[in-house]
């Protein structure tokens, strides 16, 4: 099925109308005549807005992810859909598929660089976890960039790291409460050369742990849902097997053993 206009905002999400795509109250597709679109053949499929924006509210998603039971949608907008962010600031909403309830989980300020689309929920869609250089609950004066961790339906936002002196991103976190991020800072003593590596840590702060050692340049971090092994794009040559240090496929357990080249 093809939807028409609205290309910029995923077709998963436009169908299950989480906005109303530039403030229509519905949107049809492009039609085949047998009911599945408009247009030149039949009467199309018109889907009813489950979230709508008030007059002059145009919605400016930047990410959209879906949970792995397809129960709850995170997004971030800088709209106001609930009048609880009339500043435009860029926030994180949930959107709950079998209740259509939206809750907003950040509140963040204009102060902080934002950073919320390098964020992840678990499988389940309990939980997100985001990077930001916001100050949310105190601990973060300084405005680095840490990983924090709410309940989608918004029941209260935790600081998983305490970095002072670099920044984190690309957070992955899996089904069991084990987050990875990429980070430059020396945060167990063993990133004395500022190298960019892997660090994983449990969503209560605790069990911190530099996952690689050697300088590969570490992007794109994907997480098992059992929080046993991160997959990762790198460069390097650590085997002997990538002599132009081209960028390839790693894995490795989340305690650090068994590095493996993929690709």
């Amino acid at each position: 099925m093809t939807l028409s206009r609205y290309a910029t905002i995923s077709a998963f999400a436009c169908a299950l109308a989480l906005t109303a795509c530039n403030n229509e109250e519905g949107f049809t597709g492009g039609g085949d005549g047998n009911g599945i679109g408009g247009g030149g053949g039949g009467p199309g499929v018109t889907f009813e807005p489950l979230m709508q924006y008030g007059p002059g509210q145009t919605p400016g998603f930047g990410a959209i992810k879906i949970s792995g039971d397809a129960g709850e949608i995170v997004f971030v907008d800088d709209a106001d859909p609930l009048g609880t962010n009339p500043n435009g600031e860029w926030q994180l909403f949930s959107f709950d598929i079998g209740t259509d309830v939206v809750t907003q989980i950040t509140d963040g300020s204009a102060t902080a660089v934002p950073s919320l689309e390098d964020f992840d929920l678990t499988d389940n869609g309990d939980s997100v976890v985001w990077v930001s250089s916001d100050d949310f609950v105190g601990s973060n004066p300084n405005n680095q960039f840490n990983v924090f961790i709410a309940s989608t339906s918004g029941a209260g936002i935790s600081q998983v790291t305490a970095i002072d002196d670099g920044l984190a991103y690309d957070p992955q976190v899996s089904g069991n409460g084990v987050v990875v991020f990429l980070s430059d800072s020396d945060l167990t003593g063993d990133n004395v050369a500022r190298d960019t590596h892997v660090f994983s840590i449990g969503v209560d702060g605790t069990n911190l742990t530099q996952v690689t050692n050697l300088p590969l340049n570490p992007e794109n971090l994907a997480l098992a849902d059992n929080g046993t092994k991160v997959a990762f794009e790198g460069s390097g040559d650590p085997f002997g097997s990538n002599a132009d240090n081209s960028r390839e496929i790693f894995v490795v357990d989340i305690d650090g053993a068994n590095l493996t080249q993929v690709s």
